[in-house]
């Protein structure tokens, strides 16, 4: 029977490889040259490297699927020049520079080691004007370590999931039934044969764009006829002249087949080389707001919630198994028009309903309290001097809502990195008729893993009661 089987496997391979292989093989261009390569300590790997472009009406796109025996690969530069060309005429026609904007490659890679299979994720911040005008190529180099953190699939999970493999394809031929185990003599035969592979496929896109997101926010209750007026300022800087570039990341959450989540800072998605905002609010009681009130400003921003899954595929035998393993994302960049970034801001004090209020009560529900502030006439607070000491977040309500799943909360925000300030100032009308300011605000419930460390990640809502006298 094994002998049975092991020759039907051999036939299937050899009829269905010149259909299928040829799909992966990488182009070449005579003129420019995509290359990416992610080198470990520990050596050269088998790696299966995916690409994908976040393009400006939305939609994630697919540059292809590569497969390298030593970490690196060639990708198409067809596709990858038509995603850059696309970006680049979008940023010409709404006024923008393309100069100054970096458009992210999000990479999605495994690596294939004795020891099980190592997931990398990652988004590299490339010039439009550079691939298009200048016509540059491409070399990409990742450095990652092998670790536990990393380690998606062990290697008992790798037999289980060869074995649904296996036995899926010989149903088609004779029958259901468990006729291929993975402690089979000819078990590393099957492999070899049917080239198997980890390969990330793109599952969900959820998108909007040209909304508002607020970056800072205070929530009013309690006697707030005592506050003369709330200030909020949010500032960009980024000058790369000066080393200083205004980042957009990706959040990132794995979650394993043990059901463990890893949750991690994955790179920029858009990059700013040179912009700046300067955006302050004053809001006055009686005359913005009157009672409980939520008050925000932010930007106009395009924001996204995709979700990848994780298959074992044959690439000799067009067949895939889902090993249940998902790595979700949450996507944020701004909206520019004329080389600046566009502020936002809302005022919602009756229904409650707006993009305001939906953050925070997201926010206050999912993450963790900082300590309480008490202060008798005014309350000062800035991203600088809070802890815990992490970059600012955005906050995408639009997309995930109240009732989303509490596994996803830390991702609800995507980072700024580098450049931007935020800060809120409270002030109550008669400081010394005995009213005081009792507030705080929130950080991440989970660590994330950013640069080498784990950080908590902070975000300046502000829940501000006002104590009666």
């Amino acid at each position: 029977m094994a002998l049975i089987i092991a020759s039907l496997i051999i036939v299937l391979a050899i009829y269905a490889s010149h259909l299928y292989l040829s799909s992966i093989k990488s182009g070449i261009s005579k003129r420019q040259l995509f290359e990416i390569s992610i080198i470990t300590p520990n050596g050269s790997f088998p790696t299966i490297v995916s690409v994908f472009m976040w393009l400006p009406n939305g939609s994630i796109i697919s540059l292809g699927t590569y497969i390298s025996e030593s970490g690196t690969v060639k990708l198409k530069p067809a596709p990858v020049l038509r995603a850059f060309k696309t970006w680049y005429d979008y940023l010409i026609k709404n006024g923008n520079d393309p100069k100054l904007i970096n458009i992210g490659l999000i990479i999605l890679a495994t690596i294939h080691t004795p020891n099980g299979i190592y997931y990398v994720i990652r988004s590299i911040p490339i010039n439009t004007y550079k691939i298009i005008h200048d016509e540059t190529s491409i070399k990409i180099t990742i450095h990652t370590k092998l670790t536990k953190r990393n380690l998606v699939i062990n290697n008992k999970e790798d037999e289980k999931l060869m074995e649904v493999l296996v036995n899926r394809l010989l149903a088609g031929f004779v029958g259901k039934g468990i006729l291929y185990r993975s402690e089979s003599s000819y078990s590393k035969l099957v492999r070899q044969l049917l080239e198997c592979h980890y390969v990330w496929r793109l599952a969900k896109v959820y998108v909007k764009t040209g909304v508002g997101i607020p970056l800072v926010a205070v929530h009013l209750y309690g006697n707030v006829s005592e506050v003369c007026g709330v200030s909020l300022m949010e500032e960009f800087i980024a000058d790369e002249s000066m080393g200083m570039k205004l980042g957009f990341d990706i959040m990132v959450a794995v979650r394993r087949l043990a059901g463990n989540v890893v949750y991690e800072i994955s790179g920029p998605v858009v990059m700013l080389n040179r912009m700046w905002l300067s955006y302050k609010r004053t809001f006055f009681e009686g005359v913005n707001f009157t009672g409980e009130s939520v008050l925000a400003i932010g930007i106009k921003a395009d924001v996204a919630f995709v979700e990848y899954k994780l298959e074992l595929c044959s690439y000799t035998v067009p067949i895939c198994v889902d090993t249940g393993i998902v790595a979700n994302m949450t996507l944020a960049r701004p909206v520019v028009k004329n080389n600046t970034v566009m502020p936002w801001y809302e005022i919602d004090n009756d229904t409650h309903r707006g993009v305001a209020s939906i953050t925070f009560w997201y926010i206050a529900h999912y993450w963790n309290r900082s300590r309480n502030y008490v202060e008798k006439s005014a309350l000062v607070l800035d991203m600088l001097t809070t802890e815990p000491s992490s970059g600012l977040m955005v906050v995408l309500p639009v997309l995930l809502g109240y009732r989303t799943s509490p596994r996803l909360a830390t991702i609800a925000a995507v980072p700024i990195d580098q450049g931007c300030v935020t800060s809120v100032l409270l002030m109550l009308e008669r400081p010394n008729y005995g009213a005081r300011i009792c507030a705080n605000y929130y950080y991440s419930p989970a660590e994330v893993y950013y640069k080498g460390r784990e950080i908590r990640l902070k975000i300046l809502y502000v829940n501000a009661r006002i104590c009666a006298r």
